[in-house]
């Protein structure tokens, strides 16, 4: 399993406690996400088998002698593949990717802001524990075994085989079948300053209904883009963020505010 770093105290926890009679424990890997239009190209000079892999595919690739588990994706909306190396050859591997002249080094702020041009959440900022995945606009992370039982229409009901027992259900089923008081939406503004995360965003009186949890100027579409979550029914009506005691014009917008290009 590769879970979330942030979380994976939590995490042990629960599968601790679901498989009790399991032992559990860390394999500590470098982790490289090499994204862009020219990457299947570059690894797979590294290993053939690279191109033939499609998007959310795994495979054990053989990188200058080293077994690293490869995923074809990457949290940008790019392209790509995230490599996990073991350490003793993370460096190799990393300096032979970085010897081919197409592939620059990059850091997370850069991952950030490609991540944020196709609307995908981030965790601690647009998804957390306060927040629910049918606020965030994530139901398909709900099984269909999991969800409330079903009515037919002759009246009868179709019960899942499981519904519910995850941490949340209770709250997770209720936003299922009773809607949001709130939700992540995707914003943009004509405005020639960023929007970041913990402005305010208010209606046209003046009254708050929401706020940005994430936020930059795209470089693709050069003015700035945001995630808010705001009010549910203050979604139709002239919206402005606040910045430096200044309210800008924002609109809620459809997202990817890029379109993503992964190999299908």
């Amino acid at each position: 399993m590769v879970v979330n770093a942030g979380n994976r105290d939590a995490d042990l926890a629960r599968l601790s406690q679901l498989a009790p009679d399991l032992k559990f424990e860390w394999i500590d890997a470098a982790l490289i996400a090499l994204q862009g239009p020219e990457t299947e190209a570059v690894l797979s000079a590294l290993d053939p088998f690279a191109a033939s892999m499609t998007f959310m595919q795994a495979a054990e690739l053989n990188l200058c002698g080293a077994a690293c588990f490869t995923t074809r994706s990457g949290y940008t909306g790019e392209d790509g593949y995230e490599i996990s190396i073991p350490r003793e050859d993370a460096e190799r591997v990393a300096r032979a990717l970085l010897g081919d002249r197409r592939v620059k080094p990059v850091g997370l702020g850069a991952r950030d802001t490609l991540r944020l041009e196709a609307g995908l959440p981030l965790h601690g900022n647009d998804i957390s524990p306060t927040i629910s995945p049918i606020e965030a606009g994530l139901p398909f992370a709900i099984a269909a075994s999991r969800r409330l039982p079903k009515v037919n229409g002759d009246g009868t009901r179709t019960s899942p085989a499981k519904t519910g027992g995850f941490p949340g259900a209770g709250i997770v089923l209720k936003h299922l079948a009773d809607g949001t008081a709130r939700k992540l939406v995707g914003m943009v503004s004509k405005e020639s300053v960023p929007i970041r995360s913990h402005a305010k965003i208010v209606t046209a009186d003046g009254i708050e209904v929401g706020e940005v949890t994430s936020g930059t100027v795209s470089p693709s579409l050069g003015y700035p883009m945001m995630l808010a979550l705001i009010q549910s029914n203050a979604a139709n009506q002239p919206l402005f963020a606040i910045v430096r005691d200044k309210r800008l014009t924002v609109a809620i917008t459809k997202l990817p505010f890029v379109p993503k290009r992964y190999k299908r």
